[in-house]
């Protein structure tokens, strides 16, 4: 009898200490994956680079900001388009203090920015690639002032899109 409730008492020590350690494996691959967003790649199997964040004000009035039918935004600036994916992020709200700390650039200094990153990123990596033709070694945030004293904050991705 009492052996039956030792091996009971140990079987339940083991049960917790397994559910643990799954809801700990869990936790690190949900967090990998929110993360993997954060960097990029040269070349697939590549060393990975973390995304320099750069924000994009919305007050210039050759922007233009209009509604998809998927409930995406699009964001037009000269001939450059850049999107809000709805269903994969969600605008961040900041207060006018955090707004005036941001360091904002224009659309040359993004594409300066986007090259600076690539040449960084071969100069440390030691391969030398071609640029890639699609534009994702950057964070693109636009950001637009509100009337409530606030500041909405837009993760976007820039669109590939040939001349």
């Amino acid at each position: 009898m009492e052996h039956q409730i030792v091996n009971n008492s140990l079987m339940r020590k083991i049960l917790l200490v397994l559910l643990i350690l799954l809801s700990i494996g869990k936790g690190l691959t949900s967090v990998n994956a929110q993360t993997s967003q954060e960097f990029y790649q040269l070349y697939k199997g590549g060393e990975k680079f973390l995304k320099p964040s750069v924000y994009l004000r919305l007050s210039d009035s050759t922007e233009r900001l209009s509604l998809r039918d998927n409930g995406d935004l699009q964001f037009n600036v000269g001939k450059e388009i850049f999107i809000f994916v709805n269903q994969n992020e969600k605008p961040d709200t900041v207060c006018l203090e955090e707004y005036e700390k941001l360091k904002f650039i224009n659309i040359k200094q993004l594409k300066d920015k986007e090259y600076e990153e690539y040449k960084r990123a071969v100069s440390k990596s030691q391969v030398h690639t071609p640029p890639p033709l699609t534009h994702g070694n950057l964070n693109i945030h636009f950001v637009e002032v509100l009337e409530s004293k606030k500041a909405v904050i837009y993760k976007v991705k820039w669109l590939d899109i040939t001349p």
